[in-house]
């Protein structure tokens, strides 16, 4: 396999399950070096869900109600804007079209427009074909209109791909047709042989959302998903992603098992906020 993506520096964003208190942290390799904890006084209720880079995306898994938090230097709070709609479960953001991606219980996609400056719902693009699918995780991309999975184009998210996580722990990549004006449907899958804890965020040392990871121009992408086994450890898993190195395909190539243990937290999906306002990547 050639020279494949592991960051010296790791981004990790967890919730605490009780308090709702976020905590930014900074690894070097394996070992934490630097914590930020912020209280945005979201309680029990409301849980990190999605963010776009500046701002966090709560959502109250009670109401299905959205708060956009926007974040500033340290990851302080400077901005609340929340939504007059109930939404189902947010899992994640497409960059290349500024959209939410949230799943109903019978695990179908529904595409979500906000005005994240306003709170505004301003639009929504249900997925045919999508019932049934695993659970949604997260979305991973590439640059604009450039597959973020070897064989799957997702012209329907601009090549942005949905990752979902089966019972067992298995990826299943997700790729749409269509376009989310005038309709979206399921066109492509595929299940990745090996699996690993509940995902909490994916590509979370990159500046821009969900971007696979690549150590230099032309050479092989990796997908990094953020876990949290059942007692508490984090554990960084990396996927070839088969671009440009399609005979590797969904191998794992990598495990990082971060220190410390944090029962009684969850990852949630800020790594972006954080690269951008906390703990730049250098």
């Amino acid at each position: 396999m050639p020279f494949m993506p592991t960051p010296l520096q790791n981004n990790v964003v967890i919730q605490n399950n009780t308090t709702g208190v976020v905590d930014y942290l900074k690894y070097e390799g394996s070992t934490l070096v630097g914590s930020v904890t912020q209280d945005y006084e979201l309680g029990a209720d409301w849980k990190i869900v999605a963010n776009n880079g500046s701002t966090l995306v709560a959502q109250n898994d009670q109401t299905g109600f959205v708060d956009f938090l926007g974040i500033g230097a340290n990851g302080n709070l400077v901005s609340s804007r929340m939504s007059s709609v109930a939404v189902p479960r947010i899992f994640g953001y497409s960059a290349d079209t500024g959209t939410f991606g949230s799943q109903l219980a019978d695990g179908e996609i529904d595409m979500l427009t906000f005005n994240t400056g306003t709170g505004a719902f301003t639009g929504s693009s249900l997925v045919a074909g999508s019932a049934g699918l695993p659970t949604a995780v997260g979305i991973s991309t590439w640059n604009l209109n450039t597959p973020a999975w070897n064989g799957i184009s997702s012209v329907g998210l601009n090549a942005d791909v949905i990752d979902t996580q089966t019972a067992s722990g298995q990826l299943d990549i997700i790729g749409l047709a269509g376009n989310v004006g005038t309709g979206l449907t399921v066109n492509a899958s595929y299940l990745v042989p090996s699996g690993g804890p509940r995902i909490g965020d994916v590509n979370s040392d990159s500046a821009g959302v969900g971007f696979n990871y690549q150590n230099g121009s032309g050479n092989p992408q990796g997908l990094e998903a953020t876990t949290m086994t059942a007692s508490g450890q984090i554990d960084l898993l990396y996927w070839d992603v088969g671009v440009p190195d399609a005979l590797n395909t969904g191998v794992m190539y990598a495990s990082n098992m971060l220190s410390g243990n944090y029962a009684g937290w969850s990852v949630v999906e800020g790594g972006s906020v954080e690269t951008n306002h906390v703990f730049p990547v250098t």
